[in-house]
């Protein structure tokens, strides 16, 4: 057949790949070059901006729902790269102007995100977040930088503050949704069901400010930070009951710095 013979024959690509460029022949940039470079950055911004979307799961008994007020997703990247990254590598230090137009960034940002597990008539947050944002900053043209200190790349996720609320049989209801849409065949939830209305199991009530996570790498180093400003975990029954704290405090995790040398090296 016709996809046989395509598959069996190599053919000739119409276009030769392009060669990636080299470090070879740099020299350092001169007063005037680096003025036009810093006056004239112009960057190539690609937005996309949702509205409200959400996402529903049904099964048989209830549904699980998601959704978010606004998602907003951001890639910029310089109009003119490898002249900044010619005239970067070579500065020591490098102009911040001129080292910022050698990267490429993409930020997400995510708005009043919200999960909820809706059984019969019965409506249940389980979980609310306020404000995340994701950020992804890359260096371009990497063959470029000699220096091992050069940062090549780091990523971070911003969390203001998430409250989740669940209990046990509300965790293995949304399991269950999650199962029987996956695998598309009919699992059993009325004994769940009934658990989920029911008043007997008591709900986890968790709450994280300032949740943060950062990961940043150069050639040979590779430094992760944690940090979270404050948790609190409690129990909660059904009704006015007062909520039983089991932990609350606030939590500092320093940032590490793990080596990594390059095969042959060291």
């Amino acid at each position: 057949t016709v996809l046989e013979l395509i598959k069996n024959y190599d053919y000739l690509p119409y276009i030769k790949e392009k060669a990636e460029p080299g470090p070879e022949g740099l020299t350092l940039p001169t007063k005037e070059e680096i003025d036009n470079l810093e006056n004239n950055n112009p960057v190539r911004v690609y937005r996309l901006t949702l509205l409200h979307p959400s996402l529903t799961l049904h099964s048989q008994g209830g549904r699980l729902e998601a959704g978010l007020r606004c998602a907003d997703i951001v890639h910029q990247v310089p109009m003119y790269p490898l002249r900044n990254v010619r005239a970067g590598s070579v500065m020591h230090p490098p102009s911040r102007t001129i080292l910022n137009n050698c990267h490429s960034n993409i930020t997400v940002t995510l708005m009043d995100t919200w999960v909820k597990l809706i059984i019969e008539k019965s409506s249940y947050k389980l979980l609310s977040m306020d404000k995340a944002t994701f950020s992804y900053r890359c260096l371009l043209f990497k063959q470029f930088w000699k220096n091992l200190y050069q940062k090549h790349g780091d990523l971070s996720l911003k969390i203001d503050s998430t409250q989740l609320n669940s209990s046990m049989p509300q965790l293995a209801m949304c399991m269950s949704i999650v199962e029987n849409v996956l695998q598309c065949k009919k699992v059993e939830s009325s004994n769940l069901i009934s658990d989920c209305n029911g008043k007997q199991h008591p709900i986890v009530s968790s709450l994280f400010t300032g949740t943060y996570f950062a990961w940043t790498w150069t050639q040979e180093i590779y430094t992760l930070a944690l940090g979270i400003d404050g948790a609190s975990v409690s129990l909660k029954g059904h009704g006015r009951v007062k909520p039983v704290p089991i932990f609350t405090g606030i939590s500092q995790i320093s940032s590490k710095n793990l080596k990594l040398a390059n095969v042959g090296n060291s």
